[in-house]
């Protein structure tokens, strides 16, 4: 499968399983971020670039399907996809727990960044931050990534060379 075209069905697969799935599978009122472990698991497949490339695009479309603040998800994601992408290159292990770890850390600054830009907003109904919930939210979004790091990493082709995906 192309590239690109493999982004592109990873992005609607995501977005589809975030709004129609991810309400189904909400425990004591948290629901996981499917965007985000996919977000983690494509920086950490393709880099930097990519995965802020890939946070962002998932973000925006999650802030369109939402009611919340547009733009914020998108900023919390972008950093994300960023952030976790840097490792790509530091972690040698083919282990999913890695990505695992990454996530459950990247569950909670995702957290963290997005409450501060409501916060800095001044958005009105700004939800609380519940250390609790972020850490749950963090526990349930690792798990999810043992199941979707390796599902990405077959469906992402192959890096034939460090590319960033809109060079051509």
């Amino acid at each position: 499968m192309h590239r690109r075209l493999s982004f592109f069905v990873a992005l609607v697969a995501g977005i589809l399983l975030q709004v129609t799935v991810a309400p189904e599978l909400t425990i004591w009122g948290v629901k996981p971020d499917f965007l985000l472990a996919m977000t983690v698991c494509v920086a950490l497949l393709e880099g930097p670039v990519n995965g802020a490339f890939f946070g962002f695009a998932s973000g925006f479309l999650a802030d369109i399907f939402s009611t919340s603040l547009l733009g914020v998800t998108a900023l919390a994601k972008t950093a994300m996809g960023f952030l976790t992408g840097t490792f790509q290159s530091r972690v040698i292990s083919r282990s999913v727990l890695w990505p695992a770890l990454l996530c459950w850390a990247a569950s909670i600054f995702h957290e963290i960044i997005k409450f501060l830009a409501w916060k800095i907003v001044g958005a009105e109904g700004t939800p609380p931050f519940l250390f609790l919930s972020v850490l749950w939210l963090a526990t349930y979004n690792m798990l999810l990534v043992l199941a979707v790091y390796p599902l990405l990493k077959r469906i992402l082709p192959e890096r034939e060379e460090a590319l960033v995906m809109f060079n051509r």
